[in-house]
Formats: structure tokens, sequence, C-alpha cells
């Protein structure tokens, strides 16, 4: 008899492992859905909402808000990777200038929403103020990885590299592309000229 029931437990511990995991999914799109939407600081209850299920499931699947926005972070993040690589260090410079400019421009046209909706956090949660440090230090890791060869022949790399890293920043596509409204060929036409000026 204990055989026989065994199986049947076990479908069931699988179809509740699979309606967990999707309904975490369905969470997770919800976010990224109410972000595009305009919707930056969404509450559980329109989250559940928009992901068709209770509100009682949000919390289930997640401690906190901060938990939930630090999975929708990394899966852009994924995306990101998926999407884009940084350019090798090898390259002359101003193919590499181009090359990391588009890299950057892909980088902030594919997560904006994310970032924007983190830092309206960020002043008001330490976990996620301390999400954002983290990123911005990797990211300014990359132009240094990137740009390393011109910083050794720099005659001030620290300088140069504040430069590179303010004008590959989230800051400056957000003002020029959402407050300017350019558009990411102009983005990079634009941004060009700026980054070159500083070798």
């Amino acid at each position: 008899m204990e055989t026989q029931l065994q199986p049947s437990i076990d479908n069931e511990v699988d179809g509740r492992v699979l309606r967990g995991r999707r309904n975490r999914e369905a969470i997770v799109d919800a976010m990224f859905d109410l972000y595009a939407a305009g919707n930056l600081r969404p509450t559980a209850a329109q989250i559940a909402e928009a992901a068709g299920i209770s509100t009682r499931s949000v919390y289930h699947h997640f401690d906190d808000m901060e938990s939930l926005v630090a999975e929708v972070s990394a899966r852009a993040e994924d995306g990101v990777n998926a999407t884009t690589t940084r350019p090798a260090s090898d390259l002359d410079l101003d193919e590499k200038v181009s090359a990391f400019i588009r890299h950057r421009i892909t980088r902030w046209e594919k997560v904006n929403a994310v970032v924007r909706a983190a830092r309206l956090g960020e002043y008001s949660s330490p976990v996620v103020a301390k999400e954002l440090q983290k990123g911005r230090a990797r990211l300014r890791h990359d132009v240094e990885l990137t740009f390393a060869p011109e910083l050794a022949a720099a005659p001030d790399p620290g300088l140069l590299l504040d430069g590179l890293d303010l004008l590959f920043g989230f800051e400056v596509w957000e003002r020029l592309r959402l407050v300017q409204n350019q558009d990411p060929a102009t983005v990079e036409k634009l941004l060009t000229p700026l980054v070159r000026a500083l070798f």
C-alpha cells in the first residue's frame, strides 16, 4: 500500500514546487510590467493583482519588498549580460570608446526602470543603498579594466577614471535620454566627443 501511495505523493509535491516556482516568476514579471508602466514603487497588493495571485502569496515567496527588488535587479542584470559584453581593452582607442558607449547605452536601455525604482528606495533602505553602491563599484571597475592601458599612461589616472565613470554612468544617460528626449543614436553622438576629449 505504501509503495502505491508514494508516486502520488511525489507528484503532488512536484506539482506544488512547480506552482510555487511559477508564482515566484509571475511576481517578478509583474514587477517588470509595473515598472514599465511607470509605477516604480508598487505595493504588494498591486504586484499581486498584476501577477494574478493573492497578496499573501507575495510575502510567502519574498520576505519583504527589498528581497523582491533584489531578485528583480538580478534578473535584469542577467538580461544585460545576455545582450552585451564589455569591450576588450586592447582595441584601438576610438573603436573602444564607441564600443563602450554602445555597451552602456544597451545596458541603460534595458535596466533603466529597475535602476530608477531602486534609486527611489536608496535613502530609505540600507539594503537597497548597499546594492546600488556595489553595482556602481562594479561598473566603475568595468571602466577601469576596459581602459587600463590609457589609465596606466595618464598623468592623473584617478581623474581620468572619475571622468569616464561619470560620462558612462546612468545619470548622464538619464539626462540625455529621458529628460532631453534624445534617441540612443543621438546619445552616442553626443557622448563620443565628450569621452574622447578626456584622453
